[in-house]
């Protein structure tokens, strides 16, 4: 990742900057949710914005289940054949919350 500097004037580019970022990566936990995309495709007219704005549906309703605030978790998603919403604790190590969440998701034995 970086950025590059560009010309005022005719938007020449000037010079290239490389950004070092330190890793943001680290262990969780998370709970998601798994659908057939060809399920969903004829009820989402725009597929991939349909996706993205249910995970954070998502998101939005899980303080209704669970005490956490939007700084508490976060989502992911991806678009392929198996369409895979992702809720993740945003804690290293997790802080519980997509724990609590699951169990109000999950019901044994349907």
């Amino acid at each position: 990742h970086g950025y590059k500097k560009l010309s005022p004037v005719n938007r020449v580019e000037l010079s290239r900057h490389e950004l070092k970022m330190p890793s943001m990566e680290y262990d969780t936990n998370a709970i998601w949710f798994d659908c057939e995309a060809s399920l969903l495709v004829s009820v989402m007219p725009d597929f991939d914005a349909g996706v993205h704005a249910l995970s954070h549906a998502l998101l939005a309703v899980a303080p209704l289940f669970v005490p956490c605030t939007s700084a508490d978790i976060d989502c992911d998603h991806s678009r392929h054949e198996t369409t895979r919403i992702m809720i993740f604790d945003n804690r290293a190590g997790g802080a519980g919350i997509t724990s609590r969440l699951w169990r109000h998701f999950f019901l044994p034995g349907i």
